[in-house]
């Protein structure tokens, strides 16, 4: 049985570039011929990768990345965006805590819309978070941290289930996915 064929990816190449830049830049040996030497292979092989005409294979990242050693090989072989591992902390880190926010923001309208406050203080006594349900400024309901996380949890997975609900819906009603205009891009 043949072979699948897999076509190369520009951007792998395009980071192998951009590795070079930064190389030259810190004022170390950085041209093409360097690298293909080694990586063992030939410098027009190297060029031809560089350009997107041949695929940057795994196992010569994997090369590449010995040699950049702060560099992900997801991001040098084009799978995602984040070309360090601090990068990509730090990014999930910031989803999280902008996910934690929009929860918490969530949580509070959905008590505002109960005719109760959401409040989110600190024990005195102990230092710890107090979740607490406010109506008419008694306090008529405590969570415990692990209730509250609870809950944020089941209001994030059903949020999830209704919008791949509605997007699964809307797909099957539009017959033929159309492109933007660039007003509406621009408004939306």
């Amino acid at each position: 049985m043949p072979r699948k064929r897999i076509d190369p990816n520009p951007l792998s190449g395009q980071r192998v570039k951009e590795l070079l830049k930064e190389r030259k830049a810190e004022g170390k040996q950085a041209s093409q011929e360097w690298l293909a030497e080694q990586l063992d292979i030939s410098s027009v092989y190297l060029s031809d990768i560089v350009r997107g005409l041949k695929r940057l294979t795994p196992e010569m990242a994997m090369k590449i990345i010995k040699l950049f050693p702060s560099v992900r090989i997801e991001w040098l072989l084009g799978q995602d965006n984040f070309k360090t591992h601090d990068e990509r902390i730090e990014k999930t880190l910031d989803i999280a805590f902008n996910q934690a926010k929009c929860l918490d923001t969530l949580m509070q309208q959905l008590a505002d819309a109960h005719g109760c406050k959401f409040v989110i203080s600190t024990d005195e006594s102990t230092g710890e978070e107090v979740y607490a349900i406010v109506e008419n400024d008694l306090v008529i309901a405590l969570l415990s941290f692990d209730d509250y996380l609870n809950t944020r949890r089941e209001i994030a997975h059903y949020s999830t289930y209704l919008f791949e609900n509605l997007l699964a819906k809307q797909k099957r009603m539009l017959l033929k996915p159309y492109p933007l205009k660039q007003e509406e891009q621009d408004n939306g």
